[in-house]
């Protein structure tokens, strides 16, 4: 009997996930790896990213870092964390154009 290839097998024990064939990368003199575009994309993974290491006996496991919800509910507001790109908008003058533009409908 034939065995599905590893691919098919993972899809089906892991819905949603993308299955990429075994890749071979090689470590630099500075100890650095690159992590395959395809594999990047789908674990959405972008320039600063954090992995965690986790090292088995004859291998070694990386683990995206994701960042908490930056959106959070408190006593019933929706708060935004993280830190404000740039100066702050001046809401009156946005909300007076606003005004403008609907007034000239």
């Amino acid at each position: 009997m034939r065995h599905p290839p590893r691919c098919d097998l993972l899809r089906r024990r892991h819905p949603g996930t993308i299955a990429i064939m075994p890749l071979t990368v090689t470590i630099d003199a500075a100890g650095r790896l690159v992590v395959p575009l395809p594999v990047r994309r789908h674990l959405r993974l972008v320039a600063g990213s954090r992995l965690r290491i986790t090292e088995r006996p004859e291998s070694i496991l990386l683990e995206p870092e994701y960042e908490e919800p930056r959106i959070q509910e408190k006593h019933g507001i929706l708060v935004v964390g993280g830190q404000l790109q740039g100066d702050l908008p001046d809401h009156r003058d946005i909300r007076q154009d606003r005004l403008n533009k609907l007034a000239r409908r």
